[in-house]
């Protein structure tokens, strides 16, 4: 299985309004990648969330112990 391209887009328009979006994450991973961007940029206005918030994330590097 390949790995799935994940991509954070940070638009800042004239007068200073700003936005982030997520590409190719699922669950809450979006929200965890972008956390320090949004601390960085000051007070979150609002958040709206893609369909893919509600997808359960694909684990696909996992160590095994013992072997």
């Amino acid at each position: 299985m390949g790995k799935r391209l994940v991509e954070i887009e940070v638009t800042i328009k004239p007068g200073g309004a700003t936005t982030i979006e997520g590409k190719g994450f699922k669950g809450s991973e979006c929200l965890k990648e972008t956390a320090s961007l949004e601390e960085a940029l000051g007070k979150v206005g609002g958040r709206s969330m893609k369909p893919e918030a509600s997808q359960k994330p694909i684990i696909t590097d996992k160590a095994k112990v013992g072997q």
